[in-house]
């Protein structure tokens, strides 16, 4: 159990370029306890609102210590986090206290360790969470909130560390296989090839793509037999969105391709993606955003409807379709 204690300069913690310069503003804001949370509000007479409960509990005042570290909700995401690495953590009374224990509780000596990245994703996204059930009637979604602050820590650590040895959807499913290269290039030194599915089964490959900005994206899929034998392929364009939206656009697409062509009726099928985040959302292993259930759930009875065979594949397996998502974009 890591119970630590502040002492250092945590001003060196801040500005590092972990994060987009106006997440390390905030960061320092949150530090000196300057944002504009409820009770901060009405001690200052700023505010003439009733209700200074914490919007994602209501059950304590808001101040900025609880709605980001003490509040229930806060604190299950930051464990979550933290449970990557089996971490227990102890919660210090104020915000410049626990940032610095947070740092010092990394059980990784290395600068590049993607820990470093956690504090500024959870504390910048429950804000935006938390102003979205104020301002826009938003719904507290827990699972969607979990999913969102790693999503940002693996795309802050990508765009800070462009060569790692690891994938996006990789690291939003582990945060720890950021955690240098040495473990990036254990997990990928084994040559892996795609093998043919056994007499009686056709596989489905399938992969989808988006731009960087995730303006327009694509989704490609290959069936074949058990010669290796394409039977059927398909690359199609599709509309904007996160990139988490293309890789279970192209999993219900080839499952519809494979439910509605008569020719494999008499085949039992095979998926095959190499998106580990939709594999478990598909699977029912993690919870799923609401946003994403309609998808998801069309997915789940599809392979139940087929009794498919769905698996989890590394990237290089998937090298044929993730060509073809990225032939859809255009």
């Amino acid at each position: 159990m890591f119970i630590t204690s502040s002492g250092g300069d945590w001003k060196t913690l801040v500005w590092r370029g972990l994060a987009p310069p106006k997440v390390e503003v905030f960061t320092w804001l949150v530090i000196r306890q300057r944002i504009p949370v409820r009770a901060e509000l009405l001690n200052r007479s700023l505010s003439t609102i009733n209700n200074i409960l914490c919007p994602l509990c209501g059950l304590v005042p808001e101040s900025v210590s609880h709605l980001l570290f003490n509040c229930s909700v806060a604190w299950v995401v930051w464990m979550h986090c933290a449970a990557f690495w089996g971490v227990n953590f102890v919660v210090p009374r104020d915000p410049g206290s626990f940032l610095f224990s947070w740092h010092e509780a990394s059980v990784s000596g290395s600068a590049d360790s993607i820990w470093h990245f956690i504090a500024f994703a959870i504390i910048w996204t429950i804000w935006l969470f938390r102003n979205d059930i104020i301002f826009a009637d938003g719904r507290l979604d827990s699972a969607q909130l979990s999913f969102l602050v790693r999503t940002r820590i693996a795309l802050w650590f990508k765009a800070k560390f462009p060569d790692s040895l690891c994938f996006v959807d990789d690291l939003i499913a582990d945060l720890s296989v950021g955690d240098g290269l040495s473990a990036s290039k254990r997990r990928f030194s084994k040559q892996q090839v795609w093998e043919a599915p056994p007499i009686g089964f056709l596989k489905l490959n399938v992969d989808g793509a988006m731009v960087s900005n995730g303006s327009k994206g694509g989704i490609g899929g290959i069936v074949r037999n058990n010669l290796g034998v394409c039977l059927d392929t398909f690359s199609l364009p599709i509309g904007p969105g996160p990139p988490i939206m293309a890789e279970l656009e192209a999993i219900f697409h080839g499952l519809s391709v494979f439910s509605s062509n008569h020719r494999f009726k008499k085949f039992r099928l095979i998926l095959e993606t190499d998106c580990s985040v939709a594999f478990e959302w598909i699977s029912n292993s993690t919870p799923c955003p609401t946003a994403f259930e309609p998808l998801v759930r069309r997915c789940r009875d599809i392979i139940a409807s087929f009794s498919v065979v769905f698996r989890h594949v590394p990237r290089e397996i998937n090298l044929v379709t993730d060509s073809l998502a990225k032939e859809g974009i255009g």
